[in-house]
């Protein structure tokens, strides 16, 4: 069941950051890779800006950025999705 992150017409930003954490937590983990997960919400943000910001990192973080970053794309990809 997908998490309802619209509220009145506007992103819930703090609902978004922690669905998209759980969510990147997962893959994360189900993969076996060494990363850090850490999300958070944008207090403001404009047109076209980011409302949620996602950093991972670790040991693993070369793989995420290896082949032109294919895999980092990917996850991006699968969390637009999810979420």
């Amino acid at each position: 069941m997908r998490p309802v992150l619209i509220h009145e017409g506007k992103l819930d930003r703090l609902a978004a950051a922690d669905a998209l954490r759980l969510f990147l937590e997962k893959v994360v983990s189900a993969g076996g890779f060494d990363l850090q997960v850490k999300v958070r919400a944008v207090d403001s943000a404009g047109l076209g800006e980011a409302e949620v910001l996602a950093d991972l990192d670790g040991k693993d973080k070369e793989i995420l950025l290896a082949r032109t970053g294919e895999v980092l794309k990917a996850l991006e990809h699968l969390a637009f999705r999810v979420l």
